[in-house]
């Protein structure tokens, strides 16, 4: 579109050179008297393939501007991922120790084990809770196995106390080394 102007006027030119076709000198003159409008036709063209240029060049920078906030984004984008990530794995272990910490507060309350004392210290509040626990699985009157094991405790006591009855001297009899003295 902006090539108009020109063609048409080479497309004058071309047909006036036609019509007088020997003459040159006509032809310079010709060309001469079409020069300012030529020149200032060319200088407009220059003028706006110049801005074109210009135009194209501040579109690449502009292009290369958006590539490269693209890569900050990108790269900002994945830091907050990890990020993301990080807190949720925060947020799963505060989850996991209030969980615990509620387990172990509601074993203490059930075993009258927590106090004042122990409350804000975890290690003191298990302490408490491991001893509490220990005292009831000792404790014949609360558990099987501790009267399971009182029990078996008797009944080896009873055949300590018959062994020690058992004198060490030889059988009067078969000569055997021990011999059993009933009371």
């Amino acid at each position: 579109m902006t090539d108009q102007p020109i063609v048409a006027l080479i497309e004058e030119l071309d047909d006036l050179h036609q019509h007088q076709r020997g003459s040159l000198v006509s032809f310079a003159r010709l060309v001469a008297d079409s020069w300012p409008r030529i020149s200032a036709e060319v200088k407009r063209l220059a003028d706006e393939a110049a801005y074109a240029e210009a135009f194209e060049a501040e579109v690449r920078e502009l292009k290369a501007e958006r590539d490269r906030l693209q890569s900050e984004w990108t790269i900002m984008v994945q830091e907050a991922q990890a990020i993301s990530g990080v807190a949720q794995e925060a947020v799963a272990e505060r989850d996991r120790l209030r969980a615990w910490k509620a387990a172990v507060e509601e074993a203490g309350v059930v075993n009258w084990t927590l106090t004042a004392e122990n409350e804000n210290d975890p290690r003191k509040a298990v302490a408490a809770l491991l001893a509490m626990q220990s005292q009831q699985a000792l404790d014949p009157a609360i558990s099987r196995e501790a009267a399971k094991w009182r029990d078996n405790n008797d009944r080896l006591r009873a055949e300590v106390d018959r062994l020690k009855r058992i004198t060490h001297q030889p059988c009067p009899e078969c000569g055997a080394a021990f011999i059993e003295v009933k009371p």
